[in-house]
């Protein structure tokens, strides 16, 4: 994708766990916790404008936020597809296409996915 817009089409909101502490399910994800080296970052929301999704928005934003190593908490709903209005924290699909690892379940719908990044400064 070239060129520019006049308006954010894609974003991803991403910061220390400190920095971001509020996440859904979170006794769940607590509770599995046991044992795991939690990640340094975390990509709490992502957004891609509804003009411009299925076109590597998406995935760009997520690359643009990650440098370490990284956790995110998508949404799935199996056999059903989810609305496009309740999508803000990337699909589990493309958070795998861009190399996150679905780590286990912490809700009914919500993953908990890695993804650690080579090299990358602590």
């Amino acid at each position: 994708m070239e060129g520019y817009v006049t308006r954010a089409i894609g974003w991803a909101q991403h910061g220390r766990r400190g920095q971001l502490r509020h996440i859904r399910n979170r006794r769940a994800f607590e509770a599995g916790a046991e044992g795991e080296v939690p990640a340094d970052w975390r990509i709490t929301c992502s957004f891609t404008d509804k003009d411009y999704r299925r076109r590597g928005v998406g995935a760009r934003a997520l690359e643009g936020a990650i440098g370490d190593s990284f956790e995110a908490f998508p949404e799935v709903i199996e056999g059903q597809k989810t609305s496009a209005g309740f999508l803000w924290n990337a699909t589990l699909g493309m958070l795998v296409k861009t190399g996150f690892v679905p780590i286990r379940k912490i809700g009914k719908h919500r993953w908990l996915v890695r993804r650690t990044v080579e090299g990358a400064l602590r």
